[in-house]
């Protein structure tokens, strides 16, 4: 189905259940919406994945382990934050946490293009060379230099 679908429909996943988190008022119903968050976040090795293939190689490393810095200090703060014994933060904080799913799933349907990889093995060259078109044009360069008629 491509990368994008399985991008947006894990962000919203994330999205949907993580606010639904926020309302549970049984146990069992907390369990239901984590399982279901959590079968969402499985789904984040895609964006993760088409975000490696925009990098130029010497950038990749750096910026992926970035990445991944940046989830483990959210995840302490959570942490730190849901200490404190107050019943009705974690309400709070789990709404708090849903914002980025969302913005993920705007920005997933509005602006991240679909992996030039994925369309090549589509057989969709057309559509690959455009994104990367479009691609070099967002970073200065002049796409028809970079990938004159014929690329693909």
């Amino acid at each position: 189905v491509g990368r994008r679908p399985v991008f947006v429909g894990a962000a919203s996943t994330i999205a949907v259940f993580g606010v639904a988190t926020a309302f549970c008022n049984s146990y069992g119903w907390l369990l239901v919406t984590r399982l279901l968050v959590a079968f969402g976040i499985g789904g984040l090795t895609v964006p993760f994945g088409t975000f490696s293939e925009f990098l130029p190689p010497s950038q990749r490393g750096t910026n992926l382990v970035a990445v991944q810095v940046f989830c483990i200090l959210g995840a302490l703060v959570v942490h730190l934050t849901l200490a404190q014994p107050d019943l009705q933060a974690w309400r709070q904080m789990v709404l708090l946490l849903s914002i980025p799913s969302i913005l993920a799933m705007g920005l997933g349907l509005f602006v991240v293009p679909e992996s030039p990889r994925w369309l090549l093995a589509q057989d969709r060259p057309d559509e690959a060379l455009a994104i990367l078109r479009v691609a070099a044009k967002a970073n200065g360069q002049h796409p028809d230099a970079l990938f004159p008629s014929g690329t693909i």
